[in-house]
């Protein structure tokens, strides 16, 4: 264990500079405040190795949270295309089976409205026959009056007295 009177002390023994004294105390928990107390000789190994390697490391290390990010979100849109791929294949088969229904019903339609015309069609030809025959039961009552109004009586004496 090494004790030092002032960091001024402390500095020209590892010959390194302030900021890079403070930077590397801070880094390993290091107390430059009490230097009479003294250091121990791993914590001037620490201070004595360069921050260098924590910094490239510190990159690779942000480096490889957003290769993770990527590598996350890529999954995520692959599975967003494969979900959007089979809805768009749902969408597609239920079209298919709308049009199928709907020609149908177009058919059925048609054929509604081929039953109604001739239903009109039977029912204007039945509403003719039945005014000519209302016309011919007319025409034969009217014949039959005038018959009946025209015939001389041939009833006997006796029986138009007694009828």
């Amino acid at each position: 264990m090494k004790k030092f009177d002032t960091v001024d002390d402390l500095l020209k023994e590892l010959n390194i500079s302030r900021a890079t004294a403070y930077r590397r105390a801070r880094k390993y928990d290091i107390s430059l405040a009490n230097l009479s107390a003294g250091l121990s000789d791993d914590e001037i190994e620490k201070l004595k190795q360069p921050l260098q390697n924590s910094g490239k490391q510190k990159l690779s290390d942000d480096a490889e949270k957003y290769r993770l990010k990527v590598s996350e979100m890529s999954d995520i849109i692959k599975n967003l295309e494969t979900e959007i791929a089979s809805q768009k294949e749902r969408y597609d088969e239920e079209r298919k089976r709308n049009d199928e229904r709907e020609t149908l019903l177009l058919d059925k339609l048609g054929e509604a409205q081929n039953l109604v015309s001739q239903s009109q069609q039977l029912q204007l030809m039945t509403e003719n026959k039945l005014a000519k025959a209302e016309e011919e039961l007319a025409n034969i009552k009217m014949i039959e009056t005038e018959t009946t109004a025209k015939e001389p009586e041939t009833r006997g004496f006796w029986s138009k007295l007694f009828k």
